[in-house]
């Protein structure tokens, strides 16, 4: 299912530009905690999945974020 965002951003920062740059230049979080886990395909490839924050609950939304052929974590 795809939900529309409600997004509005504060009036200081309409610009996408800053946006942008706000970001990596000002906000300092800490990065969520990872996992990875390796799936053995049935033909003895493999697989790395990457998991980013904390543990979903069952029936949680979940994002699967696919970067071409191989990709880099």
């Amino acid at each position: 299912m795809i939900r529309e965002s409600d997004f509005s951003p504060p009036a200081w920062a309409r610009s996408p530009h800053v946006q942008t740059l706000y970001g990596p230049l000002v906000r300092r979080i800490e990065p969520p905690e990872r996992r990875t886990e390796k799936l053995t395909l049935a033909d003895g490839d493999h697989l790395w999945l990457h998991h980013a924050g904390p543990t979903p609950g069952p029936g949680a939304n979940r994002v699967i974020l696919l970067h071409g052929l191989s990709g880099c974590a």
